[in-house]
């Protein structure tokens, strides 16, 4: 009786290993395409940081600003 518990349970952890398979696999290959996509993006920080470019102080908050205030303006 112990074998057949034991073939029984073999047997089941075959077929669902052989159902997740393809579920697994395409886990996988999602991974490996966010760490490509991920390498990809930090490059393009990293050559954004090496670049001698001068911002002026506020510039981003200025921008903003300006454009809050467009935006809620009563329209006429």
């Amino acid at each position: 009786m112990c074998f057949q518990w034991i073939g029984a349970s073999y047997q089941l952890f075959i077929e669902r290993f052989n159902d997740a398979r393809p579920n697994a696999f395409t886990s996988i290959n999602s991974i490996i395409q966010v760490e490509a996509d991920s390498k990809l993006i930090a490059e393009k920080f990293r050559n954004t940081d090496d670049q001698n470019v001068t911002m002026i102080e506020d510039a981003m908050c200025v921008q903003r600003k300006q454009n809050l205030i467009i935006k809620n303006q009563p329209e006429i």
